[in-house]
């Protein structure tokens, strides 16, 4: 089962970037699957890899249900 977390990009070098998980961690993914990537987009993360783009709605929603489900207070 492949899962994915929404993310947002904070620096960009290439085809990898910086991201900042829900918890405010920073962390390298490559970019190779998203073409038009800039500072301050979301994406959906599988591991180590960008898989999709999305929007700030739907990747504020996707955390909100993620710390839901956990038992955790937003921390978008």
């Amino acid at each position: 089962m492949c899962i994915t977390a929404p993310m947002k990009i904070i620096s960009l070098s290439g085809q990898s970037a910086v991201v900042k998980t829900r918890r405010q961690v920073e962390r390298q993914v490559l970019l190779s699957l998203i073409d038009d990537a800039k500072v301050g987009d979301w994406v959906l993360i599988n591991e180590e890899m960008a898989v999709a783009k999305i929007d700030e709605k739907e990747a504020r929603d996707l955390i909100r249900i993620i710390n839901k489900s956990k038992g955790e207070q937003a921390q978008i």
